[in-house]
């Protein structure tokens, strides 16, 4: 069964690479949390100077937030990695 096709909001003017930026809209967002707190993960290099890297922990697709709560869970020996689906809250802007 194919990806049904995303509801396109918007888009940018092709670049001289033949790319563009659509913004599509996304029917739900998924989180994972750790004890019901919201997470990030952040790698980290025995090599000095190695700049942490931080690895997405928010979702589009359930499945894929499923997948890492599961795998966080074997990795630390815990069952208390959990996605919860975000929903419309309060309106945050930088003023």
């Amino acid at each position: 069964m194919s990806r049904p096709k995303p509801k396109v909001l918007m888009a940018t003017s092709p670049n001289d690479k033949h790319k563009f930026d659509q913004i599509t809209e996304a029917s739900e967002v998924f989180a994972v949390f750790y004890n019901n707190i919201p997470i990030n993960i952040r790698t980290m290099s025995l090599v000095e100077d190695v700049i942490p890297r931080y690895k997405n922990t928010t979702f589009i697709s359930k499945g894929s937030a499923l997948l890492l709560a599961n795998k966080l869970n074997e990795e630390f020996k815990t069952n208390k990695f959990k996605v919860f689906k975000m929903i419309p809250g309060e309106e945050i802007s930088d003023e």
